[in-house]
């Protein structure tokens, strides 16, 4: 009977435990809410906005002027690509490599110091001793 009296108690003091928690519980919704205001403020700035534009002021149809420029950006892009291909495929792997082969004659070391040493010895620039 004491064992059922204990755990009786333990269960009616479960809920004042709780409330010593120091951890605050996370609204998720309140979070998302936030989030999606925060990154609503990051694009209004990054366009120059104070607010939202209203969907009803917007136009109907788009500025032939803007179509244009539209037009033309796309096609100079596509031209672009194209040099590029162009010059890749026909640039091809020889291109990669170099054309001129330069020898160069690795001399032992000590044969090096001999020579520095004797051509210093004798050099106008520098006092003999």
């Amino acid at each position: 009977m004491s064992l059922l009296q204990g755990l009786m108690l333990l269960l009616a003091c479960a809920p004042g435990a709780l409330s010593f928690s120091k951890c605050p519980t996370l609204d998720i919704e309140l979070y998302r809410h936030r989030r999606i205001e925060a990154i609503r403020g990051q694009i209004l700035s990054k366009l120059q906005l104070k607010e939202a534009p209203d969907p009803d002021d917007l136009p109907d149809e788009v500025p032939l002027e803007t179509i244009i420029l539209y037009n033309s950006t796309r096609d100079m892009l596509k031209e672009r690509a194209r040099r590029r291909e162009t010059l890749c495929v026909r640039s091809g792997p020889m291109e990669y490599y170099a054309k001129d082969m330069y020898r160069l004659d690795m001399v032992p070391a000590s044969y090096r110091e001999s020579k520095v040493k004797s051509s210093l010895s004798h050099s106008p620039q520098l006092p003999r001793e």
